[in-house]
């Protein structure tokens, strides 16, 4: 009776063979003495005849006596064989029991509840680096959602979408193409490789078959939402394209009627609001919603603003009626004025710039001044306001700002300043204002120029204010910035940046000298190692270390400080 068995099965010694292959998975049980697995669930028996090749491979180390009892819908705790890791937490028969902290304890997402609540929630692969990794509920960490997704991972093992459910509910979901990082070259250049992510791709089975037909029927069309292929209403973008059928038909008559027309968002077009992206002869002027009906010819942006009281420029030609008669008077009054928005001549305001110039009427005397008919300026309020302020105000035609420069004028008749009121203000201003014109910013400057008579900077008040301005300051002619920039203990160190002697850190080029006390100390030691790399050394040292290494202060190298840039890299021996 057991000459076909013992052929099939030479090795396999259990004590009732009649149940190897029977279509109920048996016992795999480890012996007392060790690993070695004995029973019916075994290689020597097939597995059980096959029987137990599914439960291996759900439960791959599941060892227990009766498999059949894993994930019948009762918690089988007694022997605590069961309720494991590796059993699935006995199928998931046990989780409502376990506490999910304690079964999880590496499982960081938002919601523990979510872990073994009969779902399968999402498997996420995340780029980290050159490898991919598992972030989501379906992980090792979280036992694979609590076991919920134990049975989506052996169908689908290299599925990874963010809702699993969605998979087989017969529902078309998504297929997108996306760039996927392949390669990259020492100068940063990134190689990108097209490959489909998704519900419809091959891993997850063309979504679990939902897609199977979508793809038969549209083989090369790409999109978020298959559903809407065919759903009687026209989309744009790539689904209205010969690829996706037209949008599955439902752009036929929309192409027919508006064959060059490129709309993303094709029912926009004849909605009854003029929208600007489509107001053009391929879109039929966005279906006549920018037509506007008196005005066939008239093609603007918003077709209302056609006769409202306003002149607007854009709306200003012939083919609008000059914008339905509202610019009528404008155009009379002045025909060679061109701005961008005529309403504000005459407004009351004086705008300025183009507004205020012969052809616009000086912005429709909005910016004429009472008294000086040639005096052409953006704000007339200035003028006479009592503060003497500087061109175009500070003119004959102006009346010297109104007379508020008369008192400056006559005592300097030569000095030509932005601000006049800034002479003899009590503060010496540097520039123009501190000239043999300007009586030395009218006697601000005076002492300045007896301590300083070499110094020519632009702000004097910053010689001496507790802060080293270095450049056009730091000089001996302005007693190195009043003072500011001197080094205590280094009296021939001349730098901007005096806080950097000492600071710590070895700073290159004149902070490293002797002068500087090789900066304070701080560049000692990459002194020591590359003694032909400072003051103006041919660094052949040091170039001998860092061959490739091209930096323009080589002394920060190695100095205690990653300095990051083009001095973290292999060359430079990631900043030494």
């Amino acid at each position: 009776d057991c000459v076909e068995f013992n052929a099939m099965y030479p090795n396999c010694s259990v004590d009732r063979p009649h149940l190897v292959g029977d279509g109920s998975c048996i016992n795999r049980v480890v012996t007392q003495g060790g690993d070695v697995l004995e029973g019916f669930n075994t290689k020597e028996c097939g597995w059980d005849g096959g029987d137990c090749i599914e439960f291996n491979g759900l439960y791959p180390n599941c060892n227990v006596n009766y498999p059949s009892w894993i994930g019948d819908d009762t918690c089988n705790d007694e022997d605590g064989e069961y309720n494991t890791r590796e059993c699935g937490w006995d199928g998931g028969d046990c989780i409502h029991l376990n506490d999910k902290t304690v079964m999880h304890p590496d499982c960081t997402v938002g919601d523990l509840s979510y872990v073994g609540d009969g779902t399968c929630h999402s498997k996420i692969y995340v780029q980290n680096g050159d490898t991919k990794v598992f972030k989501g509920y379906n992980t090792k960490q979280c036992g694979w959602d609590g076991g919920d997704c134990i049975k989506f991972n052996a169908k689908y093992p290299n599925c990874s979408v963010d809702r699993p459910y969605n998979i087989g509910d017969g529902h078309c979901d998504n297929r997108i193409v996306v760039g996927v990082i392949t390669s990259s070259s020492p100068e940063g250049q990134l190689s990108y490789e097209e490959t489909l992510t998704g519900y419809n791709t091959a891993e997850c089975e063309w979504d679990g078959g939902d897609c199977l037909e979508f793809n038969e029927k549209y083989p090369d069309c790409n999109v978020n939402y298959p559903y809407r292929i065919g759903d009687d209403f026209c989309h744009g973008g790539i689904y209205n394209s010969e690829k996706c059928g037209w949008d599955g038909g439902d752009c036929t008559e929309f192409n027919e009627r508006y064959p060059d027309c490129r709309a993303s968002s094709p029912s926009d077009i004849g909605n009854g609001s003029c929208d600007e992206d489509y107001n053009n002869i391929q879109c039929g002027w966005d279906g006549g919603d920018c037509i506007h009906v008196g005005y066939p010819d008239c093609h603007v942006g918003d077709p209302s603003y056609i006769g409202n009281g306003f002149c607007g420029s854009s709306y200003n030609t012939e083919a609008c009626g000059w914008d339905g008669g509202d610019c009528e008077v404008f155009n009379k009054n002045y025909p060679e004025c061109s701005v961008s928005n005529p309403s504000r001549i005459g407004n009351g305001r004086c705008d300025g710039d183009d507004y205020n110039t012969e052809e616009c009427g000086w912005d429709g005397g909005d910016c004429a001044v009472a008294s000086y008919p040639d005096c052409n300026v953006d704000e007339p309020s200035l003028i006479g306001d009592g503060e003497c302020d500087g061109e175009p105000y500070y003119t004959e035609e102006c009346g010297w700002d109104g007379g508020d420069c008369i008192a400056i004028n006559g005592k300097y008749p030569d000095c030509v300043v932005g601000s006049p009121s800034r002479i003899g203000d009590g503060e010496c201003n540097g520039g123009a204002y501190n000239f043999e014109e300007c009586g030395w910013d009218g006697g601000d400057c005076i002492e300045f120029n007896e301590k300083y008579p070499d110094c020519k900077v632009d702000n004097p008040s910053s010689i001496g204010d507790g802060e080293c301005d270095g450049e056009q300051y730091n000089n001996e002619g302005c007693g190195w910035d009043g003072g500011d920039c001197l080094v205590p203990g280094f009296p021939a160190c001349h730098v901007d940046k005096p806080s950097n002697i000492g600071s710590g850190v070895c700073s290159f080029g004149a902070y490293n000298s002797e002068a500087c006390g090789w900066d304070g100390g701080d560049c000692l030691a990459f002194n020591v190692r590359y003694p032909d790399c400072h003051s103006g050394g041919d660094c052949a040292s040091f170039n001998a270390s860092f061959p490739g290494c091209k930096v323009p202060n080589p002394d920060r190298i190695g100095s205690g400080v990653c300095s990051g840039g083009v001095y973290n890299s292999r060359e430079c021996g990631w900043d030494g």
